[in-house]
């Protein structure tokens, strides 16, 4: 849409992102171990900027530049957040150069960052979003959305999918929205967001090999000096699923409706495992 709508043919895509595994998405996704084996195939024009760095963003621009992509927060990355005056300046960069700005909140939305979409947290002027995962609270739905100029990119047939406008999958995704609503979803992935943080960084004060404890809302990550995903394995066994991403940071997405006592009970168990490295 964004290349169709500006008539340009470049998209810049942030380092350590993370946009899926189809050939184009790969393009755009700085994971080798997931692009190595189609490099050859990969679609051309798309250009690598450094996450919270403008003047990387500022350099790669050019005439032919239509949009950037970037995570909000990046999950896959390792829990990454770049400082304000990063999504203030893009802001203002990409308005002055005519460059649309593509917001992947398929991770970072739905509450799971302490507000609707993350973008939102950081005054992100998205020309176009993509959606997923909690749209449909478990039911396989995904969607993009577009400010109304924007979508005027497309006409009708410019875009389907075998399984697009789903009368079921609307339901659902109707369902989720009525859920978070009336049962204060967001409101209460911030609050315990913040909790989870306060309940982790007498763990960072415990044990050295812990860099960073960082997150937003009940996206959380445990930054280590070490590989972790023995750590994962070893938090299993204790009857939490937990990931590791980046190589050495833990990352947390526990259920939006988690509860205190659940967050103490992860807690004590990762203080367990770390006790006994």
């Amino acid at each position: 849409l964004a290349i169709k709508y500006s008539g340009k043919h470049e998209v810049l895509f942030c380092g350590e992102s993370f946009h899926g595994r189809t050939i184009l998405t790969l393009s755009v996704t700085d994971h080798p171990e997931y692009s190595a084996p189609y490099v050859e195939n990969l679609p051309k024009g798309f250009k690598k900027v450094e996450f919270g760095n403008l003047d990387s963003v500022k350099e790669a621009i050019t005439e032919n530049t239509a949009a950037i992509i970037i995570e909000p927060v990046q999950g896959e990355g390792g829990v990454h957040i770049a400082d304000a005056e990063f999504y203030k300046g893009l802001n203002e960069l990409c308005k002055e150069k005519g460059v649309l700005i593509i917001v992947d909140e398929v991770q970072s939305g739905f509450g799971r960052c302490g507000a609707l979409f993350a973008h939102e947290l950081f005054g992100i002027d998205a020309d176009i979003m993509t959606v997923a995962k909690g749209i449909g609270g478990g039911f396989p739905m995904a969607a993009f959305l577009a400010k109304e100029d924007v979508a005027g990119g497309f006409v009708p047939g410019d875009h389907g999918t075998t399984f697009a406008g789903s009368p079921l999958a609307g339901a659902a995704a109707n369902a989720v929205f009525d859920a978070f609503e009336e049962e204060k979803l967001v409101e209460h992935s911030k609050e315990m967001g913040e909790y989870f943080l306060d309940k982790l960084a007498p763990l960072k004060e415990k044990y050295d090999f812990i860099t960073d404890v960082r997150g937003s809302g009940l996206l959380v990550g445990v930054e280590l000096n070490f590989e972790g995903a023995d750590i994962v394995g070893k938090m299993l066994e204790e009857g939490f699923l937990i990931n590791c991403t980046a190589g050495n940071v833990l990352r947390f997405a526990p259920p939006l409706v988690v509860k205190e006592e659940e967050i103490d009970a992860l807690v004590e168990a990762l203080d367990k495992v770390f006790s006994a490295l």
